[in-house]
């Protein structure tokens, strides 16, 4: 069944239409928090917070086909707050790269075209150690391939930030992965395409 569908029976009073949605998006959005966490309990529990905030805010939703992208924002600025209130403290990764690059989700992530999974570990450590103003707007290239006008919408910042951050925190993957003596001319097609630019 499309999103649309399971929005629209949501909408009329249907609970287990929106099972259905956090069934089918509900790994890659721990998967998107944990890239901006960097801690996977905090991650499921941000997972859930996520869906309650959309099961509330989904009357807002514009298109209802657009619920894919759409949960990606409420997920970064659930994120943000959690970001901000431990501002204070720095967060890098934890755990296997692997598990979280090797995660399953449909459609997959743009990041997960590439074939070297060791960079792609290496890619995803590099980007959860950005600083979180980086580290939201790469994740959100990176996990829903929303392009730079759609993360400034979701974010409320304008375009042109988006765009700076999203240039600034690819230079910083490049940088940190020669660090690291990987091949970072890669990572030129880790951010998809758009007409937008980054």
């Amino acid at each position: 069944m499309s999103d649309a569908k399971l929005v629209e029976l949501t909408l009329k009073g249907r609970e287990d239409a929106f099972d259905e949605l956090m069934a089918k998006y509900r790994p890659r959005v721990v998967s998107f928090c944990h890239d901006l966490v960097a801690d996977f309990d905090e991650a499921n529990d941000l997972a859930q917070e996520v869906f309650v905030e959309a099961y509330r805010s989904l009357p807002s939703l514009k298109s209802r086909g657009d619920f894919g992208s759409w949960i990606f924002g409420v997920a970064a600025n659930c994120c943000k707050v959690w970001l901000r209130k431990r501002r204070r403290r720095r967060v890098f990764a934890a755990g296997s790269p692997a598990e979280i690059a090797l995660r399953g989700g449909d459609p997959p992530r743009p990041i997960e075209a590439l074939e070297d999974r060791d960079l792609v570990g290496r890619i995803l450590d590099c980007l959860r150690a950005l600083p979180p103003e980086y580290r939201i707007v790469a994740a959100l290239r990176l996990e829903s391939n929303l392009k730079g006008p759609e993360i400034a919408e979701f974010l409320g910042l304008p375009v042109a930030t988006v765009r700076m951050r999203l240039s600034r925190a690819k230079k910083m993957i490049r940088e940190q992965l020669a660090r690291l003596s990987v091949d970072g001319g890669e990572t030129d097609n880790v951010y998809p395409p758009s007409s937008g630019g980054v």
